[in-house]
């Protein structure tokens, strides 16, 4: 039995099987919680495919963070597959596409030392 043995949790933010998202969603099965994943529009279908790479294929409700809508509608998604939760992760992100490239610059234009 794990520390986790019948908690709910939804997980944000699992597009790969790479990400910290994902890693959590499967240790959070592997200590016995129940795992809830959102995801929203076209990168739905990523999270709904990686899901099949945990130990056991959670569902994917749909959430847009940004969306007042979504939030509202949330606890009846939630409802549709766990009568609640005891836990959230919030493994979303964003960043402006100039500091995904790697080229983090100082405003002279220097980098900085690692």
């Amino acid at each position: 039995m794990g520390i986790l043995q019948g908690k709910n949790i939804l997980v944000t933010g699992v597009l790969t099987d790479g990400s910290i998202a994902f890693h959590i969603a499967k240790i959070a099965q592997e200590q016995g919680a129940n795992v809830l994943l959102s995801s929203y529009g076209r990168v739905m279908s990523l999270t709904t495919r990686i899901s099949g790479r945990l130990p056991q294929p959670a569902p994917v409700i749909e959430l847009d963070v940004t969306n007042q809508e979504h939030l509202d509608a949330l606890s009846g998604r939630v409802k549709e597959h766990l009568p609640h939760l005891d836990g959230v992760v919030h493994s979303i992100g964003f960043a402006p596409e100039a500091a995904l490239g790697g080229n983090f610059l100082f405003n002279d234009g220097s980098a900085p030392t690692i």
